[in-house]
């Protein structure tokens, strides 16, 4: 993690010429409403939509509370270890992918942009299933390999391994979700996926709450996760073909016209 924000941090000297980072700089442009008020407008739905998606360690940590002594820490190892290991893999399709996607759209391109979606979707798809497969089926050994000694026995980790396939589809979500909401970032709709993600939140917090009242708490966050990271990838997809269905209109006019 450490290793990535450094990496992008260093990625910004080498995608911004340095005479245009400071370029027109000034603290009257600064604090002129002309500039903040479209960079709030872009950012509040961000933020707000940020934060519902990364809201998924708060609903195992909640759920997870009204089990034995000892859960919060298996479930806090299993959840890192997917959620990591699937985005991390997913990191470069996301990079590559947005900075086109901006670049189509401003020169018109819609066709090269909607294949390149359709391609980053599919392969972010297939390397989510790939590394959830292949850590369900090395995850025991490398727990027991990685984590077991001191505090850590063979019981705890016998307990986590039990606990692997309840994240097998939320492992599978935290990998592409990321990849689906980027094209609507290209397209500036920041507000619609701020409200996806906070409906997101409420609808996968309040089934967990229900299954866990109701069947148990390790059903719950599973249910939990799944609602919400799906809820989001989903409604990512629907207002994706919206909005292609327009560009594509938009193509056909516009050729039509010449």
């Amino acid at each position: 993690v450490i290793a990535f924000v450094f990496n992008i941090m260093i990625q910004i000297f080498f995608a911004i010429p340095p005479v245009e980072l400071f370029k027109g700089f000034s603290i009257i442009k600064l604090f002129n409403m002309t500039y903040i008020v479209p960079l709030l407008w872009a950012w509040i739905p961000l933020i707000i939509g940020s934060f519902a998606l990364r809201s998924d360690t708060l609903l195992i940590r909640s759920l997870g509370s009204h089990l034995p002594s000892g859960y919060l820490v298996y479930l806090n190892l299993i959840s890192k270890i997917f959620s990591l290991s699937t985005s991390v893999m997913t990191i470069g399709i996301q990079i590559v992918l947005l900075p086109h996607l901006v670049e189509y759209i401003t020169a018109k391109k819609y066709e090269k942009a909607i294949q390149n979606v359709s391609k980053a979707k599919l392969g972010a798809v297939l390397i989510s299933l790939f590394v959830t497969v292949s850590l369900v089926l090395v995850g025991p050994f490398l727990i027991k390999l990685l984590f077991v000694g001191g505090k850590f026995t063979s019981a705890d980790a016998d307990i986590t391994i039990t606990l692997l396939p309840l994240f097998i589809l939320p492992s599978i979500g935290w990998g592409i979700n990321s990849v689906f909401f980027q094209p609507l970032l290209a397209l500036r709709k920041q507000l619609q996926l701020g409200l996806l993600y906070l409906m997101s939140l409420v609808l996968g917090w309040g089934i967990g709450t229900f299954i866990t009242s109701s069947i148990g708490p390790l059903p719950g966050i599973t249910s939990g996760l799944i609602v919400m990271l799906f809820t989001g990838i989903i409604g990512s997809e629907i207002l994706w073909q919206y909005y292609k269905k327009k560009l594509i209109y938009i193509h056909h006019e516009r050729n039509s016209s010449i």
